[in-house]
């Protein structure tokens, strides 16, 4: 996007939906809204607590974007 700054752009799969977060300067943007905490969203995505990020950018099983389809 024009003039945005933010970095870790790249969609994240979870239950067939795709994620799309923005990491900024000041914090994070998920679906228009700003959050303090990778973690934060990605709670918010599962409903479970995690750490956000190694649920964006780990490379545990089922952590990183396309895991869960190359596991098992």
């Amino acid at each position: 996007r024009d003039g945005d700054h933010g970095h870790g752009d790249d969609p994240r799969q979870h239950d067939g939906v795709e994620h799309r977060v923005t990491v900024l300067a000041a914090g994070c943007e998920y679906n228009g809204e700003p959050y303090r905490s990778l973690s934060k969203i990605a709670s918010t995505i599962t409903g479970t607590p995690w750490n956000g990020f190694l649920f964006f950018f780990g490379r545990a099983s089922g952590t990183k974007n396309g895991a869960e389809d190359r596991a098992g």
